[in-house]
């Protein structure tokens, strides 16, 4: 009964899911390579050649891929930005569209997007029903029981990151993508790190049943060095914050507090924020993160509330995440229970 629900509403949808992103077809490119799989990569911006796309094609081929790779049609690279996307995939005419090649001239640069948008790929070709008005087994699996519902007619207003294809697309990024090593010493590492869009979700590279869901799909497996799990406090003393975190090299950790005057921790209350950064070397999965390290002298007696949130990214892939880890209240400077 589920699966002939689902496949009506496949049916009654199409015209719309086809219309989503239209792909109208311009023999105006600049250069093209056509990969040994048939897929086409077209240039329309005069900053990638065909030895551009030659380098583009080997960085699809690091997104962990399937029999569904075949299935790909093109691969087009605009030079010019788009006012709300970085790419687009079409399902109709199973394209890729990446936006912006003026600007972003490398393989690198496009790394995020292109695995982004190979997720739609992945997702239509395996897992059709995840654009269905209804509850699946995915999105139970996600936590993402009202995704669709929230951001179907509000595609852009706000709610794109609770749209279902789009939760999807960046689950694939997360775990099948390409990756990139990141150096713990680079201070715009926290900000160079991958991360899905939607931070509201629970974390997917910790999701073991979601993981064997997907495996059990579309037969690819989920490589475990990307686990990577959410820090959990287990202990809030007077003075310090205890915190359990992965037992395993190469991770940093940035543990951010901001102190707000009273109990709303509104923009107007807050201020100020201060910054812990842990690496997971030598640690033996428990930190201390002691309230002195992260206060100004003049707030020593500080009175009013605390959120904490961590930024995790693991070096060796450039996977991360963002949470908020705990919110609590301070007198006289000591948290009180």
């Amino acid at each position: 009964m589920r699966k002939w629900l689902a496949s009506l509403w496949l049916i009654l949808l199409l015209p719309l899911i086809l219309s989503l992103n239209p792909v109208v077809y311009d023999a105006g490119y600049l250069a093209q390579y056509q990969s040994p799989e048939g897929i086409r990569f077209l240039s329309y911006s005069r900053a990638w050649d065909e030895k551009q796309l030659r380098a583009l094609y080997q960085e699809l081929l690091r997104n962990k891929h399937g029999k569904e790779l075949a299935a790909l049609r093109e691969v087009q690279v605009y030079g010019e930005e788009h006012a709300r996307m970085n790419g687009e995939y079409h399902p109709a005419t199973r394209v890729i569209t990446l936006y912006n090649g003026d600007r972003k001239r490398t393989t690198a640069a496009m790394r995020n997007t292109l695995s982004h948008e190979y997720g739609h790929h992945f997702a239509f070709y395996y897992f059709p029903q995840h654009v269905l008005p209804i509850q699946t087994e995915w999105k139970t699996l996600r936590g993402a029981d009202d995704a669709y519902s929230l951001a179907f007619w509000k595609y852009w207003n706000g709610y794109h990151k609770w749209f279902a294809p789009e939760i999807f697309a960046d689950d694939y990024m997360m775990l099948y993508g390409a990756t990139q090593k990141l150096n713990g010493h680079d201070e715009d590492v926290f900000a160079k790190m991958t991360t899905p869009e939607n931070e509201d979700l629970p974390n997917v590279l910790e999701n073991q049943k979601l993981q064997h869901y997907l495996e059990q799909g579309s037969g690819l497996h989920v490589d475990q060095d990307r686990v990577l799990s959410t820090p959990k406090w287990t202990k809030l003393s007077a003075h310090a914050l205890t915190v359990n975190i992965m037992q395993r090299p190469d991770i940093l950790y940035r543990f951010s507090f901001d102190y707000y005057e009273g109990k709303q921790q509104t923009v107007t209350a807050w201020t100020h924020r201060g910054t812990l950064t842990v690496s997971s070397a030598g640690q033996n999965g428990t930190v201390s993160l002691p309230f002195e390290k992260t206060l100004l002298p003049e707030q020593k007696g500080f009175d009013g509330s605390v959120c904490v949130t961590v930024e995790a990214v693991d070096l060796h892939t450039g996977l991360g995440l963002k949470r908020v880890l705990a919110r609590f209240e301070m007198r006289d400077g000591a948290a009180t229970q």
